[in-house]
C-alpha cells in the first residue's frame, strides 16, 4: 500500500524539520565535521527569506550508467545542476548506500568512479549507510572517507569518533542542521 504522501512532500517536512531545528541549536553545538558551506556568498540581508533546497539521492549504488528505472549519474548531475542554477542556495546530500552493492561499472573498479563523481557534482556530505561498510570498517575508513570530499554522519553508529553525529550546514546565513 502506497503511502498518502509523496516522497517529496515528506523531504520538504523532513528538511523543514531540519532547518527548525538548527535555529534552535546553540552556537557551541556546531561542529568540526561541517559540509562545505555556502559562505563564499553574502547571508540574506536582516529579514529577508532565504529559499534553501535540498536535494538528497539515496540508494544510488554506483548507478552510473542510465537504466530503465534511473537516470544513471548523468541524470542526477544533470538534475543538480538544473536546481543550482534556478537557486544557488541549493545543498546536494546522499542518504547513504551511494557505493557498495554497486552496478558493475563501479563496483570493478571498487567504487572509486563513483566517489570521483559525486566529489566533482559536489555532493555537501553523507549519511553513511550500510553498504558503505560492505568490506568492513577499515575500508570505509580508510578508503571510501580519503576518497570523499564531503564528510560522513554517523547518526547510525555507535561508538565513531571519525565521523560527526550531526552537522550544520551554512548557507546564505542560515544554519541548516543534518542528523
Amino acid at each position: 500500500m502506497k503511502h498518502p504522501r509523496s516522497t517529496r512532500s515528506m523531504a520538504a517536512i523532513g528538511a523543514l524539520a531540519l532547518v527548525t531545528l538548527a535555529g534552535a541549536l546553540p552556537a557551541s553545538a556546531k561542529n568540526d565535521n561541517a559540509p562545505p558551506d555556502h559562505a563564499n556568498r553574502p547571508p540574506a540581508p536582516p529579514g529577508k527569506v532565504v529559499d534553501i533546497d535540498i536535494a538528497a539521492i539515496s540508494d544510488f549504488h554506483g548507478q552510473l550508467v542510465e537504466t530503465s528505472s534511473s537516470g544513471g549519474v548523468l541524470g542526477v548531475s544533470g538534475a543538480i545542476e538544473a536546481l543550482r542554477e534556478s537557486n544557488p542556495e541549493t545543498l546536494f546530500v546522499a542518504n547513504g548506500d551511494s557505493v557498495g552493492g554497486s552496478a558493475y561499472e563501479s563496483a570493478i573498479l571498487q567504487d572509486m568512479p563513483t566517489l570521483n563523481l559525486l566529489n566533482a557534482m559536489g555532493l555537501d556530505l553523507s549519511n553513511a549507510g550500510n553498504h558503505e561498510f560492505d568490506k568492513g570498517w577499515a575500508d570505509f575508513r580508510d578508503r571510501i572517507m580519503p576518497a570523499s570530499d564531503f564528510p560522513y554522519l554517523n547518526a547510525n553508529l555507535t561508538n565513531t569518533p571519525e565521523l560527526a553525529d550531526y552537522t550544520i550546514a551554512e548557507v546564505a546565513g542560515v544554519s541548516v542542521a543534518f542528523v
